[in-house]
């Protein structure tokens, strides 16, 4: 067959070589849209990324600052109670300063609690321990006073080794008897009888190993313990 000839001026182009091309064109346009889309996407993540760790950032703020918030709250409310216990334990100390046991009463210092420590001479007779009609009266305003508090509250008799024991045979009941005079002097004021206990030490824990009319007096003696509960 004989082959066709070219007209002048005219390009004959084969059938793959323009196929080649379009797809040429294609790959080139498809490329273009790749980038285009790989482009949007970063910018999007970072953008994602960005807003992400600036919201986790605001939240660990916020979130140490409420937990800041809520320890120097607790602090202050302990610190508050703490301050309440204290003057309320202020009042019992007040109340017995001013009583007719002003003379009698000392208060040692000690940690986490409060002590009220009552020269048994001025409380009972020798050898007794029914309260004197003074004595009695004491305690009854400090009970009141006790009434304000939710410290608990142990009652503690001691004797001396010289004191006359009356009608108790040993100076274990004495020591008992008296403190349980006192417990119920308190319960009469109106003191609760669940913050109440007792104990009777007799000549055990004495202040003081003189044997002088003085330092036997040291250890006759009732001390009331106030105590967190």
């Amino acid at each position: 067959m004989a082959r066709k000839k070219k007209k002048k001026g005219e390009i004959v182009m084969d059938g793959w070589l323009a196929t080649f091309g379009d797809l040429v064109s294609l790959m080139l346009t498809f490329f273009v849209m790749l980038l285009s889309m790989s482009t949007m996407d970063v910018a999007g993540v970072q953008d994602m990324f960005t807003t992400s760790s600036g919201e986790a950032k605001a939240a660990m703020m916020k979130e140490s600052s409420e937990s800041e918030d809520q320890i120097v709250e607790q602090q202050n409310r302990r610190l508050t109670q703490q301050e309440i216990e204290l003057a309320k334990r202020q009042r019992s100390k007040v109340s017995l300063e001013n009583s007719a046991l002003k003379h009698a009463v000392r208060f040692p210092v000690e940690k986490d609690k409060q002590t009220m420590r009552i020269d048994g001479a001025a409380l009972f007779r020798e050898g007794r321990a029914v309260l004197q009609r003074e004595a009695r009266q004491a305690i009854l305003d400090l009970g009141e006073t006790l009434l304000l508090s939710e410290d608990y509250i142990r009652v503690e008799g001691f004797v001396s080794e010289s004191e006359d024991l009356g009608r108790f045979r040993t100076p274990e009941y004495l020591s008992l008897a008296r403190a349980l005079n006192v417990l119920e002097t308190l319960q009469d004021a109106g003191v609760e009888s669940k913050r109440l206990s007792l104990v009777g030490y007799g000549t055990e824990r004495s202040l003081t190993m003189g044997r002088t009319p003085h330092g036997q007096q040291k250890n006759t003696r009732v001390d009331i313990v106030l105590y967190a509960p």
